[in-house]
Order: C-alpha cells, then structure tokens, then sequence
C-alpha cells in the first residue's frame, strides 16, 4: 500500500509528461487495464497478475522516482485503491475541503493522505530541478 500511494504521484506524472509530448504509449504506460504486454513481457517486468515464482524483477519506474524500487509493476502499485483514495484525498486537503471528503478521519487515512502530499511535493521539486537543469544547457 505504501508504495502505491509514494508511486501514484510519479506514475501520474510520467504519463502527463508522455501525453504532453505526444507519446504513442501515453495512454498505456504502467495502466494494467490497458497493458498489451504479452505474457512473457509481464513476467520479465513483474507483473502483479503473473505468479510471484514467474516474475523476473525488472521493474520499470516512473523518471526521478526516489524511493526502493517495488517488487510488481508501478501502474498496479499506483492503482490500488488505497492509492487513489490518499490522492483524491489529499486534493481535497489542498482545496481546504478534507471534511467533505470524510465524515470522520481516521489516523491511519490522515498518514496516507500527508505520505501523498510529500510525494505530490517531491514531484514539484523533481519538476522544478529538471526544468532549471535543462535551461542550463
């Protein structure tokens, strides 16, 4: 759960920058519901829906992403629900609306929503320092 929620932030944009660039693959990178790998694909890059014992370990991720690299596939990571739920969560924090997202928050919700908000910042940073390293050039 912990590496969906750190993943959703980076894998979300990735595919952003894909589609800003007019990537083929934009709509398809790290999205289960759309992956065309074929099954030896998915095996070499560790697709959660193959048997644990069949997976390969080479896992693509998301550019700039700092954390250890997960065991099964990004985009299946960054689709668990939990995942979305920290995200839109936190969109609703920013937004100063939190308590019409949830009646009650819990604590374990209030640690995900600000594990979603540091990696949503840690993004921003990413962005910025890319963005100044390419006007160096």
């Amino acid at each position: 759960m912990i590496h969906g929620i750190r993943l959703f932030p980076w894998v979300s944009d990735a595919r952003a920058k894909k589609q800003d660039n007019g990537d083929y693959d934009a709509h398809t990178y790290l999205d289960c519901s759309t992956c065309k790998m074929r099954q030896k694909e998915r095996e070499w890059h560790s697709c959660a829906y193959v048997p644990k014992k069949k997976r390969k370990g080479f896992v693509i991720i998301p550019p700039g992403y700092p954390h250890e690299r997960p065991d099964v596939c990004p985009g299946y990571l960054a689709a668990l629900p939990e995942a979305i739920e920290s995200a839109r969560a936190y969109s609703w924090r920013k937004d100063g609306a939190l308590a019409q997202f949830y009646d009650q928050i819990t604590p374990r919700a209030r640690l995900c929503i600000d594990l979603a908000a540091a990696e949503f910042r840690s993004v921003e940073q990413y962005n910025i320092r890319e963005s100044a390293r390419k006007r160096e050039q």
